[in-house]
């Protein structure tokens, strides 16, 4: 067995508890995420690292997380396969996204792949835990309010499809404005106003002036635009996704754009979607305007007991009885490897891969054997 410093498996526990990834930590931390990586399992830094100070870092960025050790740059055993089955599969690289071959549809007989995103054409496509329930009508009510709301949450835990189900249902009197810029890092207070401008021009065709060229200039049109907006008695909502990407400059200017008030009350609503490192954010004092305005709210993770529902609901949308693709025992072991809950993306992945490996083997059903064997 080999070694590692403790220091990984605080991260791990880390990544289950507090939604923080590697990733996320070694941005905390001032550190490219590959020297982290290499410090973890090599128990190595760069020269450049030592000289900066990371270790310091780290165990301040701990503190600050509610993490006091001081043998995390300690060696450690490696934790056995079942250790790391304990520590949930947000970090497990071999659940990677994997079609459902054609060899498993054949062999299951299944008319379509359960898990593939068509699979969604609308809001009856989806499995809605009472946690997914609370967070849509948490942004309804932010949108009905015009204030200011963020929702984090694991990769695949259903951010994007609970937007798409409240936006299909807001009613005319609602107005969105959406960039749609791919790289969120370079998302400017330029490209900010840009989009606002553009999306409330689209919606009126009585606005017939051109778009400023000064930002005071643009300033002073979108608040125009807004106001034009909430004298009609229309609500704009600003949808920001991949938020946890945006630069802290732009976050800042949020702040002032949700205060461009009509009376006592802002014409405009703001909702944040982003990853686990949404939440990072709201521990930068650098961004404290925002984060002390704006409320931020988890969406959890597929939880154990809700893992049969869930994929009970996924193959019966495809025509099919759950039992006739995994046994008694595949189920309680899938439960036990997700126990530590797991986005709906991971639960999917997972069993695609089950179902791939089946297929080949041709094992009759999805056993315990076999997810244990993943």
């Amino acid at each position: 067995m080999g070694t590692e410093i403790v220091l990984k498996r605080v991260l791990e526990e880390m990544a289950v508890s507090k939604g923080i990834s590697v990733a996320a930590f070694a941005v905390r931390c001032g550190m490219k995420r590959t020297n982290l990586h290499n410090l973890l399992h090599r128990g190595e830094l760069t020269k450049r690292d030592e000289v900066a100070g990371a270790r310091t870092r780290i165990r301040s960025e701990l503190l600050k997380l509610g993490v006091n050790r001081s043998d995390v740059f300690n060696a450690a055993q490696v934790p056995s396969k079942k250790e790391k089955i304990e520590a949930g599969p947000f970090e497990n690289e071999e659940w990677r996204n994997e079609m459902l071959s054609q060899e498993a549809l054949d062999y299951f007989k299944l008319e379509a792949d359960p898990f593939e995103r068509s699979a969604v054409r609308g809001p009856e496509d989806i499995f809605w835990t009472a946690n997914m329930k609370s967070v849509r009508d948490a942004i309804k009510k932010a949108i009905a309010r015009r204030s200011f709301l963020a929702v984090w949450g694991q990769v695949g835990a259903g951010k994007t499809l609970l937007w798409q189900d409240v936006s299909t249902r807001l009613d005319d009197n609602v107005a969105v404005v959406k960039p749609v810029m791919l790289e969120r890092e370079s998302l400017s207070v330029s490209h900010l106003q840009d989009a606002f401008i553009y999306d409330l021009k689209a919606l009126r065709s009585d606005y017939t002036e051109r778009t400023r060229s000064s930002r005071e200039a643009k300033d002073r049109q979108i608040r125009d635009l807004l106001h034009l907006h909430d004298r009609e008695g229309k609500t704009v909502v600003l949808l920001l996704e991949e938020a946890h990407a945006i630069p802290r400059r732009t976050l800042r200017a949020l702040k002032r754009l949700h205060e461009m008030q009509v009376g006592w009350s802002s014409p405009l609503a703001i909702i944040l979607l982003g990853q686990p490192e949404l939440n990072d954010v709201w521990g930068d004092l650098t961004v404290r305007e925002v984060t002390r305005r704006c409320r931020l709210i988890e969406l959890p993770c597929l939880r154990a007991p809700e893992l049969r529902a869930y994929l009970k609901f996924k193959f019966e949308r495809v025509g099919m009885a759950l039992d006739k693709i995994i046994s008694d025992d595949g189920m309680k072991a899938m439960a036990d490897r997700l126990k530590a809950g797991a986005p709906a993306l991971q639960v999917n992945n997972l069993m695609t891969l089950a179902m791939n490996r089946a297929a080949e083997i041709k094992s009759g059903q999805v056993n315990g054997e076999l997810i244990y064997s993943l």
